[in-house]
């Protein structure tokens, strides 16, 4: 049976959450989240915690508007907070519309779901089984075949848990406690298309299985439970290994997490390299690539090394460049060097104090000092002289091809694709951070330095910048 009694249970004595903790409910209008947040407002009444219920509507269906007031409608009457948020989506080559409308969902939650709350969501028994299965038929390891997990890091860049606390309640059992409390629920006649993998194996599959095996969706999450622990020891045993491999002083503007040295990774066997991966991907809240990326990475870093060798998939991106591999945001790059009326390329002026940018997520910082005779070739490179800077245009623009630059001690002009590829800096980054123009000239570009004519004298205050990722846009 399924009870508030039964969900304090759960969050509070198997996962002990804070009893102050305030929580933020996925609630799409269906049965199983209308139940989730039935109990959780059930619960509220005797622990007075913040609840928030997050209703986002995908524009696939006609009647989704008419859900999204059903919802309000729901959260006003259970006088709980209410936030939603409508995008239509637009199909894509190679991706499912359900993995896509997820990704956009999510994208969501990471926005708006603030640090100090817990993301629930009505994830259950049912789902778990149909997700085994599911994965076993798409030729899953251990990781997949451990199913869904009770609770994760919401992304890699927020600490935020999601938390599924319904995976030991059957559909039946949710369903029961919705028609007991006389609740009325959405109905999304999509769950009965079975071309989608999911609802057949929802309205088809399980059923039979249920029908020959009583208890199938319980013996499948016992099993996925058992690939769960093997999964955590298999962690366990790649956890000093992948401490060898990581190389945090490579860290670049985009980077999700230290990165990994090749080199490293080459004394392992292959299975030590793809499980040290995975943890790695794990420990800073990203999903792991499906197996087949992952042996098409091993193929390009070691069996037939490519210095481009790179993968992507959600909104991640796994690099290779100079011998580390990197965890990275996907990114907007200038795909037309010659294309400048667009938003997101045009030029920006800089008025000399720290802004955000809103093309990749950046934020550009700015740190006053002094040229100090002791380090002076150091400073040098990254010291402006921000008397030279007044009064003059100032612009961030990205890169169209062509530019050049003088450095400090030189004599001619360098081709800055040229001096990125002397200071080893990565591809990505020459392309999707801009540079800084001082009245039409280059005046300073990320991981090269400031050109000779701004630099910094010994003794003068200067400007340091940098570029780091913007925490909201």
């Amino acid at each position: 049976m399924f009870t508030p009694a039964a969900l304090h249970q759960v969050l509070f004595s198997q996962l002990n959450l804070p009893r102050r903790t305030h929580f933020a409910v996925a609630y799409s209008g269906g049965c199983d989240s209308h139940v989730l947040l039935h109990a959780m407002a059930a619960l509220r009444r005797q622990l007075d915690f913040k609840l928030t219920a997050l209703h986002f509507d995908h524009g696939i269906a006609p009647q989704s508007g008419e859900w999204a007031r059903h919802c309000e409608a729901v959260c006003r009457q259970l006088q709980i907070c209410f936030l939603s948020e409508r995008q239509t989506l637009r199909k894509q080559p190679r991706v499912s519309l359900e993995a896509l409308a997820r990704q956009t969902r999510y994208r969501w939650f990471e926005r708006v779901v603030q640090p100090q709350q817990v993301l629930l969501t009505a994830h259950h028994l049912n789902d778990q089984a149909e997700t085994v299965l599911l994965n076993l038929l798409r030729g899953g390891g251990v990781d997949l075949l451990a199913g869904i997990p009770q609770q994760r890091l919401l992304s890699a860049t927020k600490a935020t848990q999601v938390v599924r606390p319904l995976l030991r309640f059957s559909r039946a059992a949710l369903v029961e406690y919705a028609n007991h409390r006389q609740l009325t629920w959405v109905q999304d006649p999509a769950n009965q298309a079975d071309e989608f993998d999911r609802n057949y194996l929802a309205n088809s599959v399980i059923p039979m299985l249920e029908k020959r095996w009583s208890g199938a969706i319980f013996s499948l999450a016992s099993g996925a439970e058992h690939c769960r622990e093997t999964a955590e020891f298999l962690d366990q045993l790649a956890a000093p290994l992948l401490q060898k491999c990581l190389a945090p002083e490579k860290m670049g503007v985009f980077c999700l997490a230290p990165p990994l040295a090749i080199s490293a990774l080459q004394t392992l066997a292959r299975f030590q390299t793809i499980r040290v991966i995975r943890r790695w991907l794990h420990q800073h809240g990203c999903r792991s690539p499906s197996a087949g990326q992952l042996a098409t990475l091993y193929q390009q870093v070691f069996a037939e090394p490519s210095k481009c060798a790179a993968i992507h998939w959600q909104q991640f991106a796994l690099r290779c460049f100079a011998g580390h591999l990197y965890l990275t945001t996907r990114l907007h790059e200038v795909s037309n060097p010659t294309n400048t009326t667009t938003v997101t390329n045009a030029a920006l002026a800089w008025d000399l104090r720290p802004r955000e940018l809103a093309k990749n997520g950046i934020r550009i910082e700015v740190l006053h000092t002094e040229r100090n005779a002791q380090h002076a070739q150091a400073d040098t490179l990254h010291l402006l002289d921000w008397r030279r800077l007044h009064g003059k245009p100032s612009q961030f623009i990205w890169r169209q091809g062509g530019e050049r630059m003088i450095l400090p001690g030189r004599k001619h002009r360098s081709k800055l694709k040229k001096l990125f590829q002397q200071h080893a800096v990565p591809p990505w980054e020459r392309n999707a951070l801009p540079l800084l123009v001082v009245d039409g000239e280059v005046a300073w570009a990320h991981g090269v330095g400031v050109s000779a004519t701004y630099c910094c004298r010994i003794n003068q205050p200067g400007i340091h910048l940098r570029f780091a990722a913007a925490e909201t846009i």
